[in-house]
């Protein structure tokens, strides 16, 4: 028997099967046209002979013809077999279709529900070449080569929009305050709408909070200085800083239960230490410091806080001028971010601050230097490390990936918890991790390591957004159960094996799979060393208002809730 041709698509918006679904649908070349062919063929050859034929070989063709239909009956069955075990149509979701790969393995980039138009094409996620003018910031544009998929220019609008309202009268822009979350505000504009002076609705109130490395600080600082924004540095000294941490050590006892003088002097001696870091480090007050733009015209906010990688680097940092306490991501998450964003809040008198319309994660840089102090330490190198030395251009190996990777989930998870909607965690602001670019050759962030470690957080990204169609309400009938009678079996497969891993024992509803996007930064400045500072950081043009136009594609999109269960503003 012929092999049975594929006549559906594994695609977004078309039928997920392998077969034709009725015999109107039965092409030339599908598997049921194929049986009635060969059907026509046999009866025809069959009667046409009959009259002036013999009895044996009458004998002989009917017993071909019975073994033929017997034959035919067997790929009828089969085919009936097929059609009842393989989904007819795509998964619906109530909203939308789950899109699937060639090998039925859910997509990556996937919706959940249906995206209008407009929005179908993402420029940042198409083929393309970057357009470089280091002159005129505006002609830094990511063009996609496929012209029916035109660049996004929403920074240029920006900037343009806010220089219209600064040089506008008064009367001309009213501003009401409107609710906390951004895309509920009630200002409008009501000045003339040139093209130069676009309002953005959009970007009123709109916040976004950056929780990264050195890369989101020159973001945000870079952002504010294209559109014209105030800057304002959250030093210690400043009102809004988040207080001091303080570490708790363990009260050690003496014979007669009372705490030891050596127990006393080591909390003394920490917190001298910790007085040291947070208020005798001025210099590196700028690095190290979180840092906000405020964007005045739309009451809008970016807020950028610092992070040296996913684990505990203390005693490999503290003696460098940038430490200060506390150390791991979370740790500094639940001790410095979340105070601080509370802080503004109270600050600005802005209360939109405490509802981020967009959150950036990124972790990665300072992960792959401590990697780097690692194998230096474990050979016996001293610092400063040589830098003709190839050691740190190594595999990462499998232990440190997927200590990586449960790090980085962790953080995920907890940054979604800390941060719900009002409809629940699955309904909270969109996360967008922001990729890794390709640096200048050195040891502390060696590209060989960058290339691996930014795949790895581009497939957690993906599992996390798969696990959370195993909580989704769309996706589970009213008993509980995942619903998979039109789902691919692997795709089935892949939802309930990441599920266990990744998913929560309480059947936690993250919303993942709407909530996750991820910034193709890093992808798209390839080639671009060029145009770098120094070995790691990328010059403003292009780099930070590339990120810019990203990051506004991304507060739109959150604006108008693309890609989101409930579409209601």
């Amino acid at each position: 028997m012929p092999a049975l041709p594929l006549t559906g698509s594994l695609t977004a918006r078309a039928p997920y099967t392998l077969l034709a679904t009725s015999p109107s649908a039965a092409g030339a070349d599908s598997s049921g046209a194929f049986v009635e062919k060969k059907l026509a063929h046999s009866r025809s050859h069959s009667l046409n002979g009959i009259g002036g034929e013999s009895a044996s070989t009458k004998t002989l063709r009917r017993r071909r013809l019975g073994g033929l239909l017997v034959a035919t009956a067997g790929v009828a069955g089969l085919l009936v077999l097929l059609l009842n075990h393989l989904p007819s149509t795509p998964w619906q979701t109530g909203q939308g279709e789950l899109q699937y790969t060639a090998r039925h393995r859910i997509a990556v980039d996937f919706e959940t529900t249906d995206v209008p138009e407009e929005w179908s094409c993402n420029p940042f996620k198409e083929p393309g070449r970057l357009e470089v003018d280091v002159r005129n910031k505006f002609n830094n544009i990511w063009r996609p080569y496929d012209e029916a998929c035109p660049p996004s220019r929403l920074m240029e609008g920006v900037v343009n929009s806010v220089e219209a309202m600064r040089k506008t009268s008064r009367r001309g822009f009213h501003k009401q305050r409107g609710p906390r979350r951004s895309h509920d505000t009630t200002v409008r504009w009501q000045g003339d709408k040139d093209e130069r002076g676009q309002f953005y609705p959009w970007l009123v109130n709109a916040t976004i909070v950056l929780l990264g490395d050195s890369m989101e600080r020159l973001h945000l600082s870079e952002f504010c200085d294209f559109v014209g924004g105030d800057l304002h540095h959250i030093t210690p000294r400043h009102p809004a800083s988040p207080p001091i941490y303080r570490k708790k050590l363990p009260t050690l006892l003496d014979a007669n239960g009372d705490e030891s003088e050596e127990s006393k002097r080591r909390k003394e001696e920490r917190r001298k230490k910790e007085d040291q870091w947070e208020f005798d480090r001025v210099k590196s007050w700028n690095i190290t410091r979180p840092w906000v733009c405020d964007i005045k015209e739309y009451g809008a906010t970016i807020v950028s806080s610092f992070h040296w990688g996913l684990e505990d680097l203390e005693d490999a940092f503290e003696s460098e001028d940038f430490f200060h306490g506390p150390s791991t991501f979370l740790q500094r998450f639940f001790n410095k971010d979340l105070p601080l964003i509370k802080n503004l809040a109270a600050h600005f008198d802005r209360p939109s601050i405490l509802q981020p319309t967009v959150i950036e994660v990124a972790s990665g840089y300072w992960d792959l230097r401590q990697m780097t102090e690692e194998d230096f330490i474990k050979a016996g190198i001293p610092r400063p490390y040589p830098t003709d030395d190839d050691r740190s251009f190594g595999p990462i190996g499998e232990e440190r990936e997927t200590r990586w990777r449960k790090h980085i989930v962790e953080v995920i998870k907890e940054v979604a918890k800390a941060f719900p909607g009002t409809r629940g965690i699955r309904d909270g602001p969109v996360i967008s991790w922001r990729t890794m670019h390709h640096p200048k050759r050195n040891n502390y962030t060696p590209y060989s390591r960058v290339a691996p470690l930014d795949a790895l957080a581009r497939k957690t990204m993906h599992d996390l957004r798969v696990s959370s169609l195993a909580t989704s309400p769309a996706f589970r009938s009213n008993s509980g159960s995942l619903v998979h009678s039109h789902l691919p079996p692997e795709a089935l497969h892949d939802i309930e094996h990441i599920g266990r891993e990744l998913g929560d024992a309480d059947g936690t509803d993250y919303g993942f799979d709407e909530r996750i996007r991820v910034d193709e930064v890093g992808k798209l400045l390839e080639g671009q060393e060029n145009h770098f500072r120094d070995f790691l950081h990328p010059d403003a043009l292009p780099g930070s208002y590339l990120w810019s136009d990203i990051i506004l594609y991304e507060v739109k999109r959150a604006y108008y809730r693309i890609g989101r269960s409930t579409q209601d503003l």
